[in-house]
This record gives structure tokens, sequence and C-alpha cells, in this order.
């Protein structure tokens, strides 16, 4: 089952916060966003991201007051599951300089070198209730796709020739502010 999004590396960054950045997420959203999920703002918030939309970057967990006024802290938004939560701030992971892993969707077949250089949508493929993670995998070519492929990522039976394989991507076209 594809990871999702992984932080696989931070160039140029100044003082050293892994390149993450803390932000909002609507206590009334019910939609569920898991580690590794590509995510961008809208009102204000975070909300997890679909094909063809621009992202600020990537979920990597967050922490929030639940309804009984414990402080939480989990490694996916659980959404509706949280009803009653509040002061819910995201991690998200991005920026200049940031390289993430992703798997390629199964529907892609086997990875071809083509592929390096190209911008490439997302796969929503759910995510994990139990341990939190994305299911998010690098999709089809597309003009207007959130990633763009870097390179391979070397690691150990990583070879182009085989499906799954995995990808070292940047966010092609960060969310802008306005």
């Amino acid at each position: 089952m594809a990871f999702g999004l992984r932080l696989a590396r931070v160039s140029g960054q100044g003082e050293n916060q892994g390149g993450i950045q803390e932000y909002n997420v609507d206590p009334a959203n019910a939609t569920a966003i898991f580690n590794g999920d590509p995510v961008r703002l809208s009102g204000g918030y975070i909300v997890k991201a679909a094909a063809g939309e621009d992202i600020i970057g990537v979920f990597a967990g967050c922490h929030y007051v639940d309804q009984d006024g414990s402080y939480t802290f989990k490694s996916y938004w659980p959404g509706a599951a949280a009803a009653g939560a509040s002061d819910v701030k995201a991690s998200v992971a991005g920026g200049e300089g940031s390289r993430f892993y992703i798997e390629l969707d199964a529907t892609e077949g086997a990875a071809d070198r083509a592929m390096v250089g190209t911008r490439r949508d997302i796969v929503d493929n759910g995510g994990s209730t139990v341990y939190g993670d994305s299911g998010v995998a690098l999709g089809a070519a597309s003009a207007t796709g959130a990633l763009f492929v870097n390179q391979l990522a070397d690691l150990p039976g990583n070879d182009f020739g085989k499906s799954g394989v995995i990808f070292e991507v940047t966010v092609a076209s960060p969310q802008k502010y306005t």
C-alpha cells in the first residue's frame, strides 16, 4: 500500500526546523487528513488537497484540545471523529528545497526513466486510521500536476522497469499567498 509523501530532505534551510511549519485546521473539518497527505490553504485553514490542486505542503501530524479538555497529539486529523475539538494545529512539511519520497501508483505500471522531469498528479487511495498514514501515490503525467519528479529515489532494489517504485519529488507549483 502507498505511504503518501514522506519528507526526504530539505536543502538550503536556515535554522534547523526540518522544514516543518504550523497551520490551523478548522475544528469543523469533517474530512480526515492523514500523515503524508498533500494539503492546501482554504479560508485560512489547512485542508486535504485533491488531484489538480496546488499544494502548500505535506501533512505531518497535528495536536488539539479534545472535547473532554485533554491535549491530544495524532499523526493524522481524524475529521468527524474529533467532533468538539478546539485549537487544532497541523504540522506541515514543505517550502523551498523540500523533497519528498512517494510511491508510484500501481495503475501507472512499471517506472520509466522518461517519468523523471515530468509533472504528475496524485492518486488518493485513502488512509489508515490505525497507523495514521496516507495512501496517496504518484499518478499520471499532467500539465497541472502538483508534483515534479526529480529522480528515482536512491534506495536498495528501487529500479526503473519495476512497478511500485519510489520517486523523489518536489512541489511543482506551490500554492501562492494572495
